[in-house]
Order: C-alpha cells, then sequence, then structure tokens
C-alpha cells in the first residue's frame, strides 16, 4: 500500500505545479514579452485595424502622405480629450489631400467598432482624421512597439505614457514627440518638412527647441514651454536696453 501512495503523491505533485504554472502564465505582465520598439527610420509594422467607418485600415494605405499618428482611449476623461482637439487643430493646419491623422485606441476590448465610432461623431472625426481599434492582441503589440505602456489601476482605468509619432511618406516614422503638451502649428510645421513641403521654420525651431528642453526637464513639454517663454521675454527685455543705449548714445552725440 506504501509503495501504491509514492507514485500517486507523486502525479498530484506533478499535476498541481502544471496547474500553478498555467496560472502563473496566465496571469504573467504582458509587458515582460519582449518587443522591438518602432526606431526613427523604420516602417510601420503591417498591423491591420478598423477605423470608425467600419472599414478595415493598415498604415499601408497611406504611404505618400504625412501622418501623425496618438494613442488615446473612449473612457479616458483627462487628457485624452485634450490630444482629440489638438488632433482637430491639426486637421485645420495642414493641407487638404498631403496628410493623414490617426489616433489609435490603447483599449480595444472596450474601444469596439461601434464605440468609436459613437466617438467620432462626437468630435467629427472623419475624412482623412481616423481612429482605429482592431484585435485586443494585434491592438496591444502596434501600442507596445510605438513605445507606449499601459496598466490599469485598480479601479480598471488605463495608465499611460503619451507619445505622437509623425511618420513621412515613404512610411517611415520620422520624429516622435514623447509627451502630451505639444503644440499643434509646432507639429504641424515638422509634418510639413518631414515630407518635403515648404514649412515654418519658427515652427520647426521652436518643435526642436522645445524637444530638447523637455528631455532635459524629464520629458515635460509644459515645462520646457515655460522656460522657452522666460528665455524669449529675457531677449526681448535685453533688446530693448540694447536699443535704449542705442538711442541714448545717437542722442547725446548729436547734443555734442
Amino acid at each position: 500500500m506504501r509503495h501504491m501512495t509514492a507514485p500517486r503523491t507523486l502525479v498530484a505533485a506533478f499535476i498541481l505545479l502544471l496547474l500553478a504554472a498555467m496560472w502563473t502564465r496566465a496571469l504573467a505582465n504582458p509587458f515582460d514579452e519582449q518587443v522591438r520598439p518602432i526606431e526613427i527610420g523604420d516602417r510601420l509594422p503591417g498591423t491591420p485595424f478598423i477605423d470608425q467607418d467600419g472599414h478595415r485600415f493598415t498604415f499601408a494605405d497611406l504611404e505618400g502622405k504625412g501622418v501623425v499618428i496618438g494613442f488615446i482611449f473612449t473612457h479616458c476623461k483627462d487628457e485624452c480629450p485634450l490630444i482629440t482637439q489638438r488632433f482637430a487643430q491639426l486637421n485645420r493646419l495642414l493641407a487638404p489631400g498631403s496628410y493623414g491623422l490617426v489616433e489609435v485606441t490603447i483599449d480595444p476590448q472596450r474601444d469596439t467598432p461601434a464605440v468609436i465610432a459613437d466617438y467620432a461623431r462626437e468630435h467629427d472625426i472623419r475624412g482623412r482624421w481616423r481612429f482605429v481599434t482592431g484585435s485586443p492582441q494585434a491592438v496591444a503589440e502596434f501600442v507596445r512597439e510605438a513605445g507606449i505602456s499601459v496598466i490599469a489601476d485598480p479601479t480598471g482605468d488605463l495608465i499611460h505614457n503619451a507619445k505622437l509619432l509623425i511618420i513621412d511618406p515613404d512610411g517611415r516614422l520620422a520624429d516622435t514627440v514623447e509627451t502630451i503638451g505639444w503644440n499643434p502649428p509646432d507639429v504641424a510645421a515638422q509634418a510639413e518638412h518631414d515630407s518635403g513641403a515648404a514649412s515654418s521654420w519658427f515652427g520647426r525651431l521652436d518643435f526642436a527647441l522645445t524637444g530638447a528642453i523637455a528631455a532635459l526637464c524629464g520629458g515635460s513639454y509644459q515645462t520646457a514651454s515655460g522656460i522657452l517663454d522666460l528665455l524669449a521675454a529675457a531677449l526681448v527685455i535685453i533688446a530693448g536696453f540694447v536699443a535704449l543705449a542705442w538711442l541714448r548714445r545717437r542722442i547725446f552725440a548729436q547734443g555734442g
């Protein structure tokens, strides 16, 4: 009898270990998997999406056009509506026909085609401006390749980093913006430049300076923008003093 108990105990232990391994795999953090991020110069993957009109969409459909890509989800009441507002500004700023605007959901399980269609109607997303979803697995993989980290908090809300991708007409990543506080005119100028079109040099300069200072300020474009505003104000004040000094010399020279 004792000889029969040992094999049964081993079998039971093996089954328990197998169940524990399966349970651990089910609970594993999907971000533990290695995903190669999209880098400057890379082409976008051919991820299949569904847009707000229920049409199949991939980024290959927009080759030949400059594209700006953002990441939101419809249940977000904080920053995501602000991103959509900025996309509306981009839609007005960029020349028609030459650019595409795409917002990608980071919550495909709740953002079904019907849900994103309602969101699109509410925010007048149409034409070249798309809001896309897809299968949870495909969207999650693309979101991670784009460098977006998504974590669900205890309330079921999603915590994620902000990022903007600027794609050139060849379908390659040209520039990124690593925060929500981007300025639509500056992004429009950079997107135009990356597409080989005429663009505002001042907007491109502001885009570059803000990005550089933001990198030094821990990614905060709000802080970077404030620093640039202070520098601009300081330059105006200095220029004013120089002009007054020059005028004073001229007046005294004439008086002499």
